[in-house]
Parts: structure tokens; sequence; C-alpha cells
């Protein structure tokens, strides 16, 4: 893409290579991992809202969606994205699930959530996603703490301060490097309690990446 003028999100070879990709066993398990322990946290939090940020193909927004279905849980889910078409298409699933809450709302985390928004969620409020930090800013977290009592964030924080080839591959798209000494501390701010999912796995294999953040208020 580069040789032909540059990258390109609307490109329909990226379409079709994240649709392919959303398909694959670990993005598939990834996604199970962050929906599940999400609702489980909800269950025992009791909580009134659930919020996925950076809703697109609406991957994500299924599996939780067929979740609390199975598991006979009902409560408010604001799908949001930044992109009104991604809304939606998110929305149809609403004829698929009427027996859930589904909303969509428009949400850029790099700005702060619209008085709209707070009106509507109703706390305890968990918070979750999966890679949309990736495509934001450091200053996103300053804003999902504005609305969030729990959150589980999926994104590969650089933690070890030298770039590898996926920070690399984020950078020819445009996307900066997020690295977790100056994500923590943002993190903290506003969630003074934190576990790192695999932090096991991350101390007896030294792999450069911090993959699934839990943390509460």
């Amino acid at each position: 893409m580069e040789d032909q003028g540059g990258f390109n999100w609307q490109d329909p070879r990226i379409a079709n290579l994240f649709a392919t990709a959303a398909q694959t066993p670990f993005y598939k398990l990834w996604g199970d991992t962050i929906t599940e322990i999400s609702l489980h946290l909800a269950k025992m939090a009791e909580a009134k809202t659930l919020i996925e940020i950076g809703a697109g193909r609406g991957n994500l927004t299924r599996d939780m969606l067929i979740k609390m279905s199975s598991k006979n849980i009902s409560v408010p889910l604001f799908a949001s994205d930044a992109n009104e078409a991604v809304l939606n298409n998110v929305a149809k699933l609403r004829d698929e699930f009427s027996n859930q809450q589904l909303q969509t709302h428009l949400w850029d985390v790099n700005n702060a959530p619209d008085d709209d928004l707070k009106k509507q969620i109703k706390e305890p409020v968990v918070l979750y996603e999966r890679a949309s930090i990736t495509y934001a800013t450091y200053g996103c977290l300053e804003n999902i703490g504005q609305v969030a009592d729990m959150i589980v964030l999926g994104d590969y924080f650089n933690c070890t301060g030298e770039l590898f080839a996926d920070d690399t591959m984020f950078d020819k798209i445009g996307v900066k490097p997020l690295f977790y000494k100056d994500v923590e501390p943002l993190i903290l701010k506003h969630f003074p309690n934190q576990y790192l999912f695999d932090r096991e796995v991350h101390d007896r294999t030294g792999i450069p990446n911090i993959s699934l953040v839990i943390a509460w208020k």
C-alpha cells in the first residue's frame, strides 16, 4: 500500500483483512475472554450499565449479547463508536436480541463523553473494549474515567520501551505505540485498583506487551 501511495483505511483490502482476522481462533478467544470477564465483573458489582467502546464490526457486541441472553442477564448495553455508520450496523442487532437493552451512542473517546450519555447511564458502570485505545490517544483514559467504575481494556500496551514488529506496523498506519509506563498513571488516577490479566505469562516469558488490563474504583 505504501508503494501505491500510502495507507488508506477505506481500501477494501483492509476491510477484508479485518473481517478475516475477526474470525481467527485467537481473535475469537480474545473477544470471548474480554466479554466473559466484563460480564462476570458486572454480576459481582451488580452493575447497572455496560459500555462497549469501539464497536467496530459488532463482533464483540454480538458476543456480549449472546452471553447475556444465555445467562438470563439483562443490563443496558451502550455500544459506542466514533463512526455513525458503524453504529447503524450494530443497531441491527436489536432485532436479533429483542430481549436485551441494546443502545448505540456516537462517542469518540478522544473527546469527553457528552451530557446525553452521562444522563442515560446508571452506576455502577462496567466499560470494556478490544484494541480501540490502540487507535486513540492517552487522553481517552481521562474521558473513560468520567463514566466508568470498572474497566476491561484489551490492548497491546508496550511495556518494554522497545519497539517491536507490531509497533512498526501500527506506526505505518498512523498509530503511535502506547507505552504502559505512560498508560498506568492515567488508569490509576481514576481506577486505583488494578489487575494485569496475563502478569504470570509476562513475568515468565518476557513478552513485550500487556494484553489485558482490569481496573476498578
